[in-house]
Order: C-alpha cells, then structure tokens, then sequence
C-alpha cells in the first residue's frame, strides 16, 4: 500500500502502482529507487531486484516450470550463504 501511495503521487493521474510492479513486490520483489522518466511520457520507473532464491516454490514452477525451478534451486543451494 505504501508503495502505491508513492506512486499515485508521483503520477498526475494519480493511478497507484501498475500490477506489474505489484507482482514483482508479492514475489519478494524490492524497490531500489525510482525515476520519472521525462523522455519517455514523464512515466515513473522504478528499479527493482528480486531474488529468485527466496521465492516461494510455487512462484517457480509457475514461471519455469517444475523441472526448471528443481534445477536452478539445486544450481544455487551450494551458493546460498549459511546462516550464523
């Protein structure tokens, strides 16, 4: 919601934040920072980072399928750093 709220006043219609950017946040997806755009339609960009290794399983296989998500969480579990 705060996100949106962001948005909306960033935009002159005030539309809040396109679904998206909504997406990307219900997947883990953070906002690093954003930007209106003046060459293109004074649009808000916004940079965001999502780290799939942390998305949940489901969000996986819809995206690359099964057999992919089971091998890029094998690919990367040597790779997760260890808690302490």
């Amino acid at each position: 919601d705060g996100i949106s709220e962001l948005v909306s006043s960033l935009e002159q219609d005030g539309k809040g934040a396109p679904v998206l950017m909504r997406h990307y946040l219900n997947i883990g997806g953070r906002m690093l920072g954003f930007n209106v755009d003046r060459n293109f339609g004074n649009c808000v960009d916004a940079m965001v980072v999502v780290d799939l290794r942390e998305a949940h399983r489901r969000v996986l296989n819809r995206y690359m399928g099964a057999e992919g998500a089971a091998r890029f969480l094998a690919c990367h579990a040597a790779k997760l750093p260890l808690a302490s």
